[in-house]
């Protein structure tokens, strides 16, 4: 985040985004620059960020253009806070060329980086392909990348997303016919959805999870 407004204890409110729909967090390290391993500190598109043993690089593993290389014992940190919790966390992540045995573990925290809380730890990766967690998380919340594994190796991680937590008895029920055409929906993964063309199922609309039938 580039914007965002600091506490009174140091921490940062987070992205500004509060408008921006449900899918509130997209960093996809298209803004930013960072061509060392050395420790440093980058801001880049919705966060800001402590990078140690990373680069920002034009990788084949890049939705876009940039994506994250870790290599292993590299740390990327949120320094800033996302506001509105998270609901659904998703990113891409890869063994950077033919490399192999580096591990990924990924972990968030609730309180400005004091505690953290693991989603997966040392996870073998493979190919490139994206990972889907539900952390159901109110607050403001940090998110920490960590490689491990084989010395030297190196992996990408590119287009983390968080959707905005929503209270699991915040549900509405509407049939298929009743849906408005021009409102916004998204997926559980904050993907926009094409509204004429929705399925049975739940959705997130205007910051509530809604079952359609």
């Amino acid at each position: 985040n580039m914007d965002g407004d600091e506490n009174e204890d140091g921490t940062d409110d987070g992205n500004d985004n509060e408008d921006d729909g449900d899918m509130a967090f997209c960093e996809d390290f298209e803004f930013g620059s960072k061509g060392s391993y050395s420790k440093g500190t980058v801001v880049c598109t919705m966060a800001t960020w402590s990078m140690d043993d990373v680069l920002l690089y034009k990788d084949k593993n890049a939705n876009d253009e940039v994506s994250m290389r870790l290599r292993s014992g590299g740390v990327a940190e949120m320094i800033t806070d996302k506001r509105g919790g998270c609901d659904v966390l998703t990113f891409y992540a890869g063994n950077f060329n033919s490399d192999t045995g580096v591990t990924l573990t990924v972990s968030y925290s609730l309180d400005g980086s004091k505690t953290w809380t693991s989603v997966i730890n040392s996870m073998t990766l493979a190919e490139w392909k994206q990972y889907e967690y539900a952390i159901k998380q109110p607050g403001n919340i940090r998110l920490k990348f960590e490689a491990g594994g084989t010395s030297g190796k190196r992996i990408n991680v590119d287009d983390v997303k968080m959707t905005n937590y929503v209270e699991e008895t915040d549900v509405d029920v509407v049939m298929q016919n009743n849906v408005v055409s021009n409102d916004v929906w998204h997926d559980l993964s904050g993907r926009k959805c094409d509204v004429s063309m929705l399925k049975p199922g739940i959705y997130v609309h205007g910051g509530k999870k809604v079952v359609v039938r």
